[in-house]
């Protein structure tokens, strides 16, 4: 997130959470697809609905480390 955010020139938190907004924007592209009729399949969402999820906790786990550095 460092790195990111300096090329960015961001802070890092910014970075951060411009990063988990990616996933959450493919979560977003998934439904629409679905609402235009594609068929998703069973397994595409679980894998899809797993990644977010794990993405999600990790990115905040990321995220409260972040913080908590700040505050020392």
């Amino acid at each position: 997130e460092y790195a990111t955010a300096e090329l960015q020139n961001v802070t890092p938190l910014q970075a951060l959470i411009g990063m988990m907004e990616k996933h959450v924007v493919s979560m977003h592209d998934y439904v629409n697809e679905h609402a235009e009729g594609r068929n998703i399949t069973p397994e595409q969402w679980r894998e899809k609905i797993v990644d977010n999820i794990n993405y999600l906790i990790n990115y905040m786990l990321i995220l409260w480390a972040m913080v908590n550095q700040e505050e020392k």
